[in-house]
């Protein structure tokens, strides 16, 4: 259960951090005061992850290319009085891990030459957790659209959310506003909740049935989407 666990904190901290980095931008919100800071909270709406190829598992798949690509569909935000808006998917490439020896780093890896990689295991996205945010981050800053004003943030650290549902697992990303410059160095917090997914495999058989956390990391299973729980949310301050 421990690993379990662990495996769960890892795994969200890489390419669904791609998820809540979107959606930080889109939580600006339009025609405010220029004077008065942000404080506002968004409710996240209608996005998922698409895992790279085979999808995500506890030992990954092995490949021959260099880096593989995950993907986040555009993303919907409601805002209270604020208003609504949105944010445009993003496609992320990260770097593949290479087999040095077999079972290497991962099960399944052979020994070079030739050169194999491997990519989509948990224990990769740990490996990868805190190159997601700040300026030499995977996603150092984005940009969305709220009405007419296109707002900018600058990411900086992320960490494991401790306040998704039953389920679920996701993480927190925080950054600042860039630009509009009458709301620059305003906090941005997004959390993201990964929770109902498909997957293909031998996956979990036990209610909550079709669920990130649940599935991740199980011996055979693939997740190949994960989408974000109705508990996922932005906070400007």
């Amino acid at each position: 259960m421990k690993r379990k666990m662990l495996l769960i904190a890892a795994a969200v901290a890489m390419p669904l951090g791609a998820i809540g980095v979107t959606t930080i931008a889109g939580s600006t919100v339009a025609g405010a005061s220029n004077s008065t800071a942000l404080n506002i909270t968004c409710k996240i709406s209608g996005a998922a992850v698409t895992f790279a190829g085979s999808g995500l598992s506890a030992n990954g798949t092995i490949t021959s290319l260099l880096t593989s690509t995950t993907t986040t569909s555009a993303q919907k935000l409601t805002c209270g009085t604020a208003g609504k808006g949105s944010s445009p998917g993003l496609s992320i490439v990260t770097n593949n891990e290479a087999c040095t020896a077999v079972d290497t780093p991962e099960i399944g890896c052979p020994a070079p030459p030739p050169q194999m990689y491997d990519y989509g295991s948990v224990a990769g996205f740990a490996a990868s957790s805190g190159t997601l945010a700040g300026p030499t981050g995977s996603i150092p800053h984005i940009t969305a659209k709220i009405g007419t004003t296109t707002y900018m943030i600058n990411t900086t650290v992320s960490s494991v959310a401790l306040t998704c549902g039953t389920g679920e697992a996701g993480f927190s990303i925080h950054g600042k506003i860039a630009t509009p410059l009458a709301h620059k160095g305003e906090k941005v917090v997004v959390t993201a909740c990964l929770g109902a997914d498909t997957h293909t495999g031998s996956c979990n058989t036990t209610p909550p049935l079709n669920m990130f956390a649940t599935d991740l990391g199980l011996a055979g299973c693939y997740i190949n989407t994960a989408a974000l729980a109705a508990d996922s949310k932005v906070k400007i301050s």
